[in-house]
C-alpha cells in the first residue's frame, strides 16, 4: 500500500483556499518544489479556481498563469516526481504537456472539453477524469442523486471510459468531492471509494483537504447577543453516520427532523461560495471569518470555520480515504498529511500479519 501525495498548488487569485498567495512565478515555483522536499510526489498546478461560483477565466490567461510556473518545475525536479496541470481546457493541457506537465487533472472528466482527452493520449500523459456534473460556476445550483453512489460510480465509469476510448494509456478516476454535491453525498461517497474504486477499474486520487463539507462538520451554532441558546429539536434515530452531540447530526435524511436539516444545511453546502451570507430556514447562515459576532433578528448564528482551520477534519477524512482505497490524495498541507498516510500506511501493513 503506497499513496501517492498530491501537492495542490493553485496559481490563482481567487481559489477559495491558497488564491493570492503567490505574488510571482518565482514563488510559487519555490512552493512547489517546497511541497516536493516536504514529502510530495505530485504537483498539481491549477489557473483556475473551480470552487463553486467561481467565474471562468479566458482561456488565454489561465495559460499564461499555469505554464511559467509548470516550466519552472520541470527544470527543477526529478522525472520521479510527476507535475499535472488542473485545467478542464484542451488547449491548456496542450500547452502545459509542451513545458514538462505530465499529467492532466480534469475535473470534468473530459465533459467541458472532449478534446482533452486526445491531447493526453497524443501527449502520452496520465488522465485524471473528475466526476462533476454541470460547470463549476453552477454545479451545486441544482443538485440532485437518488442513489449517489450508484451514479457517480456509473459516470465515472463512464468517463473513464471515454479517456480509454480516446487512447489514453493511464488514466485516473477521482469521485469529486465537493463538486456539485452536498455534506451527505461527500461522507456518502467517501464511505464507498472501495467500491468507487472497483467499478472504475482504474486508480483513484481523492481530494478533500480544506473542503467546504469538513468546515460544515466542525464549525457550531453561537446564540446571538441578547438571546438563548434554542432548545436541540429531537434526535433522529441513531446512525453509523451520527455525531454524539445533540446539536448536530450527519444523516440529513428529508423525512426526518433532524437540527441541522431544519436549519438548513444542506442548503448551505449547495450555496458554494466562501464568502457568502445568506439566511435560511430558522438561523442566518454565517460564512468565513468576516463572521458578525450576532444574527439577525435575534437568531443563532454559525461561523464556518475558514480554510486554514480545516487541517484536523482534513487529516480525518485523509485518512478514511486511504483506508477505504484512495491511491493518492490530493492536499493542501503536505507536512501534516504525510504523517497522516504514514501512520495509516502502517496500520494497514500491520493488518495484513493478522
Amino acid at each position: 500500500m503506497v499513496t501517492r501525495i498530491v501537492g495542490v498548488l493553485n496559481v490563482t487569485p481567487d481559489s477559495f483556499s491558497d488564491g493570492g498567495r503567490f505574488s510571482s512565478v518565482q514563488d510559487a515555483v519555490a512552493a512547489g518544489l517546497a511541497m516536493v522536499a516536504d514529502g510530495a510526489d505530485w504537483i498539481d498546478v491549477g489557473g483556475e479556481s473551480t470552487r463553486p461560483g467561481a467565474v471562468p477565466v479566458p482561456e488565454v490567461e489561465e495559460i499564461a498563469r499555469v505554464v511559467p510556473v509548470i516550466r519552472g518545475l520541470s527544470k527543477h525536479l526529478p522525472a520521479t516526481v510527476r507535475v499535472s496541470v488542473d485545467t478542464y481546457r484542451a488547449a491548456t493541457a496542450r500547452a502545459a504537456l509542451a513545458e514538462g506537465a505530465t499529467a492532466i487533472n480534469d475535473v470534468s472528466g473530459g465533459l467541458l472539453d472532449p478534446e482533452i482527452l486526445r491531447v493526453a493520449a497524443a501527449g502520452r500523459a496520465a488522465m485524471v477524469v473528475g466526476h462533476l456534473r454541470g460547470k463549476p460556476a453552477d454545479m451545486q445550483a441544482h443538485v440532485h442523486f437518488d442513489n449517489v453512489v450508484d451514479e457517480v460510480a456509473a459516470e465515472l465509469a463512464s468517463r473513464v471510459a471515454a479517456a480509454q476510448a480516446a487512447g489514453c494509456s493511464e488514466v485516473w478516476a477521482d469521485p469529486g468531492i465537493g463538486f456539485g454535491k452536498l455534506l451527505e453525498h461527500n461522507l456518502c461517497l467517501l464511505r464507498n471509494l472501495a467500491r468507487l474504486r472497483r467499478q472504475a477499474g482504474v486508480p483513484l486520487m481523492v481530494g478533500v483537504s480544506r473542503k467546504r463539507f469538513i468546515g460544515d462538520l466542525i464549525s457550531s451554532w453561537e446564540p446571538s447577543e441578547g438571546s438563548l441558546r434554542p432548545s436541540a429539536p429531537p434526535r433522529p434515530a441513531p446512525t453509523p453516520l451520527a455525531d454524539a452531540r445533540p446539536r448536530q447530526t450527519l444523516r440529513l435524511p428529508p423525512a426526518t427532523p433532524s437540527p441541522l436539516a431544519s436549519l438548513g444545511l444542506a442548503r448551505w453546502s449547495a450555496a458554494g461560495d466562501e464568502g457568502a451570507r445568506e439566511a435560511r430556514g430558522a438561523g442566518r447562515v454565517v460564512v468565513g471569518p468576516e463572521a458578525p459576532a450576532g444574527g439577525a433578528g435575534g437568531l443563532p448564528t454559525r461561523a464556518i470555520r475558514p480554510p486554514s482551520e480545516r487541517i484536523f477534519g482534513t487529516a480525518a477524512a485523509v485518512a478514511v480515504a486511504i483506508m477505504n482505497g484512495a491511491d493518492a490524495v490530493r492536499v493542501h498541507d503536505v507536512v501534516a498529511m504525510r504523517d497522516v498516510v504514514r501512520v495509516v500506511e502502517a496500520i494497514a501493513r500491520a493488518s495484513q500479519l493478522d
